[in-house]
């Protein structure tokens, strides 16, 4: 008897620390294309969102999967027009580190695969990019975040090299 209980007290114990490992959430906000390698004119300012689900195994590490769209830059040189980039996937790790009651920063880094809309010629493409940020967490209730970020993004697909920054807010519920 004593070792059903102890080993149901256990089941009880790990399933409530496990309900708090996995979150998910989304975040809104301003993603500037920085260049788009040496066009003369590259309208690059767009509304950007991301939707998040991660796992946090530690109280300072976690992985995350994201689905993004980060707007779009629109190239164009000479009559020649692009839409450009347009979203992807990605798989990112984040390490934490708490700083006040409440507040927690994180870095974040990784790879995404983002894909490029038609050009003028009829290509479309798909690229892996690197993939870094970092921002920070606030507890508004237990389960419940606010989330700040600054992300940035590269990538070279249809003969140019996209570069862009996001800055976001957004938000995370932890199950």
């Amino acid at each position: 008897m004593k070792k059903f209980l102890f080993g149901a007290a256990l089941f009880a114990a790990s399933s409530a620390s496990f309900a708090q490992a996995y979150y998910a959430g989304a975040s809104m906000g301003r993603n500037v294309f920085s260049d788009c390698a040496g066009m003369p004119h590259c309208s690059g300012n767009s509304t950007g969102f991301k939707v998040h689900a991660g796992y946090r195994f530690t109280p300072s590490f976690a992985t995350e999967m994201v689905y993004f769209d980060l707007g779009r830059a629109d190239p164009y040189s000479a009559g020649v027009f692009s839409t450009g980039i347009r979203g992807g996937v990605g798989l990112h790790a984040l390490g934490f580190l708490p700083f006040a009651k409440d507040w927690s920063g994180f870095a974040r880094f990784g790879l995404n695969l983002a894909g490029a809309d038609a050009d003028a010629r009829g290509r479309g493409e798909r690229a892996a990019g690197a993939f870094f940020g970092m921002g920070f967490d606030y507890e508004i209730q237990r389960n419940l975040m606010l989330r700040g970020e600054v992300e940035r993004y590269r990538y070279d697909m249809l003969d140019e090299n996209y570069r862009s920054t996001n800055v976001s807010v957004g938000v995370k519920y932890r199950f």
